[in-house]
């Protein structure tokens, strides 16, 4: 938190205290001694002198009391993080605060948005008021929250899914008394699917007394360019024209110039996808240095306006723009303050593609329509299908898919194979037409021209061109992309003699399992530019005592950098878990995940030895090496059979294997990871992913 400076100190009083001519009161600070007892509500195990369970867990449709706070006091610190398998948890876990026994609460936000980020999306940044890190897994919260009498701190899932764990600190002092003028925190969500035409878009409406101190802003694209020429004004004490007027919305948010990914003490934009249909932008604005004060009351507005762009991609003027906004707005205040509208519940904080939905009854524009259809059919015809082999030799098989189409429009459904080194593919019906409202069964024949082995087959892709038509409307043609995975279960071949962990692979002839198209591709997938720039081989191999790994990778291009972890330049990244069978099936992949076996490896350079990520965490006995080679670098790896043996309480009969590699091709850009197999904390990972099975 380097950039947490003394400033907090500063300006602390001047947040919670209104005075007669709004001047700063600097009068607390770290070093004046004050009257007050340090005091925490956590989620701390009530056994926590021989126990570990230091999280809660919340069902569906269920509130957590994060605390019941008896005053005078002040909270300075909130942290929180969330394991979930809701993929939107972050917008579908509800966040109320109430002061002093209030009916209504003074704090009514999607947990996501109030710590700075909206989407339902996990994105790390540095801020005075709020920071997340861990991968934004790990928020926390720095505003100065007051009360007299009591404190009341919920969190209600609106979700269908289970919060398996809610870890929580609640930091706060209990003093004496309140300074008379000590003001009452608050913050109120907002949101317009899409943002209503005619109308500026409202971040709040306030009655009383108080001062306004930050804004976060989240916009979800549905058309093409720049949203953001709309202006901020401040309507304070029911000016008829505002006092405070802006210039353009990355003006109001001090930035210039359009967007780009940053964060700062005061402002900072944690998420900036671009200018596309579909693109999402999270930005922030703390009015710390310059809070906005107001006696009676104060009207926050912002236009949606930028270039009106036709459906042609032509831009053909400025004006208006129907994008999604969601807002959360920061202000201190004397209570009572007016009651909060009514908050949109659970789904209906999500964009509408992601639930369901029919762009053609919403009457969407052809750009958000074709985006919308893009994601329906993605769902429907699921990106990743496995075809499960029972033998190590594959000599064919047929898969059915159904098609679902849940729009008004009739759909016309064809597919188109990419070129595949062993499989021929052929479509039962080449054009399959699927009415309005059904679905239909299409049949895939997946033949060979010889027995092939198993370890061999790489991914299948197609893409699934969908053409709909509604009357009244042109015909719109989305594609979206498939990977047909091969499973096996593969058995281990045997060592016979054995095996040197120096990076020779003198003991190994050529690997069989081959990487050249990956199951998955995340982090900068636009930067990964197909096998010849980054691709991989790899074998597995046992003997009585060690599991073996070994990876050969070919990479056009050698970025280390020894002062960072292996992840975080060219390197290899191994998931090993012997997990029983029944706990893997009952098990997310991310709770599975963080029980596997991680050996993260990357070369280093002529200078330095090789990279090893935690090698304190390994099993005792682990061999690890990797070495750079002309044309990328060799990894070699033995795991003591006794650590696998304890995984499933006896001689262990299979395990889960995963392999990925990071490939950077220059400092300045972003990774790109290439996965064998879907990474197990993904939608798209499935049980058996991955599973070898002991000779």
């Amino acid at each position: 938190m380097k950039k947490r400076t003394a400033i907090i100190v500063l300006y602390t009083a001047s947040l919670l205290t209104i005075n007669a001519i709004g001047l700063a009161q600097h009068d607390a600070g770290l070093a004046t001694i004050k009257d007050a007892v340090a005091q925490r509500a956590s989620s701390s195990d009530p056994n926590w002198r021989f126990g570990n369970g230091d999280a809660r867990g919340i069902d569906p449709g269920d509130t957590l009391v994060l605390a019941e706070l008896q005053g005078p006091g002040v909270i300075n610190h909130i942290w929180n993080t969330i394991a979930s398998p809701e993929p939107k948890y972050p917008k579908l876990l509800l966040l109320r605060m109430y002061w002093d026994g209030e009916k209504h609460p003074s704090v009514e936000c999607p947990i996501g948005d109030f710590f700075g980020v909206g989407h339902g999306m996990n994105v790390p940044f540095e801020s005075q008021q709020a920071v997340a890190t861990s991968n934004g897994n790990a928020r926390n919260c720095y505003w100065p929250m007051p009360f007299r009498t009591s404190a009341r701190i919920t969190v209600t899932n609106e979700g269908n899914e289970r919060t398996n764990a809610f870890y929580y600190y609640i930091d706060w002092e209990k003093a004496d008394r309140l300074d008379r003028n000590a003001a009452y925190f608050h913050a109120m969500y907002r949101q317009e699917y899409p943002a209503k035409m005619g109308s500026r878009y409202l971040l709040a409406d306030i009655k009383g007394r108080g001062h306004y101190v930050g804004t976060v802003l989240s916009v979800r694209q549905r058309l093409e360019s720049w949203f953001g020429e709309g202006d901020d004004f401040f309507y304070v004490d029911g000016e008829q024209e505002p006092s405070i007027r802006g210039t353009g919305t990355e003006d109001y948010f001090c930035d210039a110039w359009g967007f780009r990914e940053l964060d700062t003490p005061y402002y900072g934009v944690p998420l900036f996808e671009g200018s596309h249909v579909g693109a999402r932008t999270s930005v922030y604005r703390w009015h710390v240095t310059d809070p906005v004060r107001f006696y009676k009351s104060l009207r926050v507005e912002i236009e949606h306006v930028g270039p009106s762009i036709a459906d042609t991609g032509e831009r053909i003027g400025y004006g208006e723009r129907p994008d999604d906004f969601a807002s959360v707005a920061f202000w201190y205040q004397l209570e009572p303050h007016k009651p909060f509208p009514p908050i949109p519940k659970g789904y209906e904080r999500l964009y509408v593609e992601e639930i369901t939905g029919d762009p053609f009854v919403d009457n969407s524009n052809e750009q958000f329509a074709r985006y919308w259809l893009k994601a329906l059919m993605a769902k429907s015809m699921n990106t990743h299908r496995v075809v499960r082999v029972a033998q190590p030799i594959f000599t064919g098989a047929k898969i059915s898919m159904d098609a679902a189409n849940s729009t008004s429009a009739s759909m016309k459904l064809s597919a188109t194979f990419r070129p595949h080194e062993h499989v021929r593919p052929t479509l039962r019906v080449a054009e399959s037409t699927v009415p309005p409202k059904s679905k239909t069964q299409t049949t895939i024949a997946l033949d060979v021209d010889q027995p092939v082995s198993l370890a061999s087959l790489e991914p299948l892709l197609l893409d699934w061109t969908a053409v709909f038509a509604a009357p009244g409307r042109d015909p719109i043609e989305v594609t979206v992309p498939q990977r047909i995975l091969f499973e096996g279960p593969f058995p281990i071949a045997t060592q016979t003699g054995s095996v040197s962990i120096n990076g020779a692979l003198d003991e190994w002839g050529e690997l069989p399992f081959a990487c050249s198209e990956p199951a998955m591709i995340k982090v900068g997938h636009k930067e990964w530019d197909g096998p010849e720039d980054c691709s991989f081989r790899f074998g597995v191999s046992m003997d009585d005592d060690w599991l073996y790994i070994a990876v050969v990778v070919a990479d056009d291009v050698s970025i280390v950098d020894p002062a960072n972890e292996p992840w975080q330049q060219d390197g290899v990244e191994v998931r090993v878990t012997a997990l029983p069978d029944a706990a893997r099936a009952n098990w997310d992949g991310r709770a599975e995940f963080g029980q596997s076996l991680l050996i993260g490896m990357s070369p280093g350079d002529p200078d330095t030895k090789m990279i090893l990520y935690q090698p304190r965490s390994l099993p005792e006995g682990t061999k690890a090496v990797c070495v750079k080679t002309d044309g990328g670098h060799v990894s070699e790896i033995a795991i003591p059979m006794a650590h696998l043996d304890a995984q499933q309480g006896g001689r262990w009969k299979a395990l889960r294997l995963n392999i990925a590699v990071d490939d950077l091709d220059a400092a300045d850009v972003e990774m790109s990871q290439i996965w064998w197999r879907p990474d197990w904390r993904t939608p798209m990972t499935y049980s058996d992913s991955g599973t070898f099975v002991r000779p």
